[in-house]
């Protein structure tokens, strides 16, 4: 039966009777039509689809030692901060850039620091999406007071908490890396408490590294809570440097 309905349809199509539709040549429009359509789907220069890792550093000192950090604090800018540095320093937080000199200054003091703990964890993420960088597991906060320019909010009264700092590193053209932070309260049911109106933005480049740690303005500040760790007989403070890695770490 098939063979029959070739044969009839050549007979047809030889008498005139049926046409094949021939596909017509594309005009210069529809050309660049398509070829703008392509050319919309494709990354803008400097874009970066990978992962993005964070090497993390963690430095802790006993609290009655954590002075030996402001000597290492000297070699990193505090004024680079884009966006909530104002805010976070009110809060007790702070956020810097590397320079020459940090390290060795920072090796220094924990030379001469009766003890000292260094710790270093990878964190690799999409780019443009959070991660969270452990600061410290369930300290105990008598109070957590966030103060902003309208007065001060309570968030915590005698709570044991998990401290976490929230970063989602953007890449930028030029390989540089955009990374916005902001401190996460975990309690132990595990609800949280993202600080989002800390929310602090920096911007570096690939490999450098960014200095956050806390100041001792006063024992219910966030920073206070975010970057102590222990017990008040033996309380540490923490020293975090942070540095973005552009589709993964060397």
């Amino acid at each position: 039966m098939v063979r029959i309905h070739c044969i009839a349809l050549a007979l047809l199509m030889a008498a005139g009777c049926v046409t094949v539709p021939v596909e017509r040549p594309r005009t210069d429009l529809e050309r660049e039509i398509d070829e703008a359509f392509a050319r919309a789907e494709e990354p803008w220069a400097g874009e970066r689809t990978g992962n993005v890792t964070l090497v993390v550093e963690r430095f802790l000192v006993d609290r009655t030692e954590s002075s030996r950090f402001e000597s290492a604090w000297r070699y990193a800018d505090e004024r680079v901060t884009a966006r909530g540095g104002s805010l976070a320093h009110r809060n007790g937080l702070r956020i810097g850039i590397e320079l020459d000199g940090f390290r060795a200054a920072l090796q220094a003091a924990l030379r001469s620091a009766s003890t000292h703990r260094i710790e270093k964890v990878m964190i690799t993420t999409l780019n443009g999406r959070p991660g969270s960088i452990a600061v410290g597991q369930y300290t105990y906060v008598e109070a957590l007071r966030v103060r902003g320019p309208g007065g001060g909010l309570t968030l915590l009264e005698r709570a044991f908490v998990g401290t976490s700092l929230v970063a989602t590193p953007t890449v930028l053209p030029g390989d540089m890396v955009r990374i916005r932070l902001h401190p996460r309260f975990t309690a132990r049911d595990g609800q949280y408490i993202d600080v989002a109106s800390l929310e602090t933005e920096v911007v570096v480049a690939n490999g450098q590294s960014l200095v956050i740690g806390g100041t001792d303005q006063a024992s219910d500040d966030v920073g206070a809570a975010l970057f102590s760790t222990g017990s008040r007989q033996q309380e540490r403070r923490v020293l975090l440097t942070v540095t973005p890695h552009i589709h993964g770490a060397p």
